[in-house]
């Protein structure tokens, strides 16, 4: 993501991470400068209050904080679990709100359990194609390293809009 905003000299790119395991909380609180950020491991525990995530992000996607002249927001959303609250309304809002309509949107689904819940990730990113699936430790690295790149691609201005789908990192992912 550095490099991509490196490249985009035009455009400032921010990350923020939201936890969402008994209860929701930013674990980033601001909006921070992707040269600045860094990662803090999470770990999967308690109940999944994915429904308090979604309404925690709405709350943010609104103008303001956001300016009328962002570029899209590129959402990320990680899940090993299914909702144990009552996301769908949440999750509505979010996706009606004008920034959560443009917002690019992928998943990534951790585990091979029964406990993961892809039906919800593809009502989140509408598409089946943008659910990736994460059996594996390597492969969850590796994902959330495409994911990241290529959807802070697809956000920042260029020449050329890329196409996620039919990104060639992409099919190099998914045969993971």
């Amino acid at each position: 993501m550095a490099d991509t905003a490196r490249n985009n000299p035009n455009a400032q790119l921010f990350v923020r991470t939201l936890r969402f395991s008994t209860g929701a909380t930013w674990v980033t609180g601001n909006p921070v400068a992707v040269e600045d950020f860094a990662w803090e491991d999470l770990s999967a525990e308690g109940v999944t209050d994915m429904g308090k995530a979604f309404d925690m992000l709405a709350a943010q996607l609104t103008i303001p904080p956001m300016s009328d002249r962002a570029l899209p927001p590129v959402l990320v959303l990680l899940s090993d679990g299914h909702p144990t609250d009552d996301y769908k309304p949440s999750l509505d809002k979010l996706l009606q709100l004008p920034w959560g309509k443009k917002a690019v949107r992928i998943a990534i689904s951790i585990g091979h359990d029964v406990d993961v819940d892809d039906d919800v990730l593809h009502e989140f990113t509408g598409s089946k194609e943008l659910v990736l699936q994460a059996n594996h430790p390597a492969a969850l690295v590796k994902m959330i390293k495409w994911a990241s790149t290529a959807a802070s691609m697809v956000s920042a201005p260029a020449s050329r809009p890329i196409d996620l789908l039919n990104d060639q990192t992409m099919s190099e992912v998914l045969r993971l």
